[in-house]
């Protein structure tokens, strides 16, 4: 979805066997995180996404990873604890869903959502720099 729309509303199963829907956070500021346990440039990305989520869940701040590889479901899981995050990770429910929904292409890919679910900027966290610039998006859209 481009930045301005409101994000396409879903209903994944997490990986703990448990139904997530997006809209249940509207109200939230959501993070949508599509990745897959072996992309290397989302395990970078995970202890950046793990420090804002620390930060700013209590504030209201929520995180909705999607493994987008159907083969690594059974990975995700350990991956995330091995990673020591505790975001939210939930399943596709069919290989096409990402790439039909949201038109990703490749991992990682992120659409920050404000309160209303809209998508208000698709961030790139890979640094030090670029993880400080998503969280002053998140505390901009806290304050809102």
């Amino acid at each position: 979805p481009a930045v301005g729309t409101t994000a396409e509303d879903f209903r994944l199963v997490d990986l703990e066997g448990k139904s997530q829907s997006l809209s249940q956070y509207r109200g939230k500021v959501v993070l949508v995180n599509f990745w897959f346990p072996t992309c290397g440039p989302c395990m970078n990305e995970f202890p950046y996404i793990q420090q804002a989520y620390d930060k700013y869940k209590a504030k209201g701040f929520e995180i909705i990873a999607v493994n987008i590889v159907s083969s690594e479901d059974g990975q995700a899981l350990p991956t995330m604890k091995e990673k020591k995050v505790n975001f939210i990770g939930v399943k596709m429910p069919d290989p096409e869903f990402a790439a039909r929904e949201y038109r990703i292409a490749g991992a990682p890919t992120h659409f920050l959502l404000d309160k209303q679910g809209r998508v208000i900027y698709k961030p790139a966290i890979h640094d030090r720099e670029t993880a400080r610039t998503f969280e002053l998006e998140i505390e901009l859209l806290l304050k809102r």
